[in-house]
């Protein structure tokens, strides 16, 4: 589950690519969408095509109708709608993983209502001021809403303000907390340096990504931006706190999968 007021896109596909290459089956659920509403929704590394995407529209109807009569003031929003239609598609498509992208804030949007294996939150700048507050540490509040008790959190490359309160959170709910910087670092490689690395390939970047505990690897990126390599750690440390494959395992998976 990822926040963010940048990154969170990227950082979704990334650990998409990521698991693609170690033979999981994802749903990817991002927004907002370009060209196609389909785009907000992927599964296995495909976006869905609009038939599939309409019949799930279709099962998710009646709810949303049966709501509205209820009570048409707290009928369900077009976002909340959205999120139950991805939800119901990965259910139906039996994914074994699922990325999930914060529309607005965290702890009062409606993705919140998962209870997820980690925690993301990417950056934190002014944004939405009218409806997250106007300070960094009010928005920091909101993004770290989605930060559960005893799971684990992943955070960006916060400036103080802005980390103190995910700190905080985090520590007030118990989830273990992983920040870039702390935790987890990244040395952006000189291109002159990546053979001595092991890193090869057609590749736009290469970067070292190393956990305080020891765990290290080296490894190319097929996107251009330094941004980009923080979005790529903080996937990396997201999935790799899923616990289920050895360090062998993720270096060879975060190898193809970001390259």
């Amino acid at each position: 589950h990822v926040a963010g007021s940048k990154g969170k896109g990227s950082t979704c596909l990334l650990a998409e690519a990521i698991l693609g290459a170690a033979s999981e089956r994802v749903g990817t659920f991002t927004s907002p969408h370009l060209e196609s509403w389909c785009e907000r929704l992927r599964i296995a590394g495909r976006q869905v095509d609009g038939s599939t995407l309409a019949d799930a529209v279709e099962g998710v109807r009646p709810h949303v109708e049966a709501l509205k009569a209820e009570d048409p003031d707290k009928a369900p929003t077009f976002f909340d709608a959205t999120t139950a239609t991805a939800l119901l598609l990965f259910s139906r498509a039996q994914v074994s993983r699922v990325l999930l992208e914060v529309g607005l804030g965290g702890r009062l949007d409606s993705t919140n209502a998962v209870e997820p294996a980690v925690t993301c939150i990417t950056q934190i700048e002014l944004e939405h001021t009218d409806k997250l507050g106007d300070t960094l540490s009010a928005i920091a509040g909101e993004k770290a809403g989605i930060i559960k008790p005893s799971v684990p959190c992943i955070a960006g490359p916060l400036v103080p303000e802005a980390r103190d309160v995910v700190a905080e959170r985090a520590r007030s709910v118990g989830a273990p907390l992983f920040a870039l910087g702390g935790e987890i670092s990244v040395e952006r490689l000189e291109k002159s340096e990546w053979s001595r690395y092991g890193v090869g390939g057609d590749v736009a970047q290469a970067f070292v990504y190393r956990e305080s505990a020891g765990f290290e690897l080296a490894t190319g990126l097929s996107v251009l931006g330094e941004h980009q390599t923080d979005n790529a750690a903080i996937a990396i440390a997201a999935l790799r706190r899923l616990g289920h494959r050895t360090d062998d395992e993720w270096v060879e998976a975060v190898r193809l999968g970001l390259a």
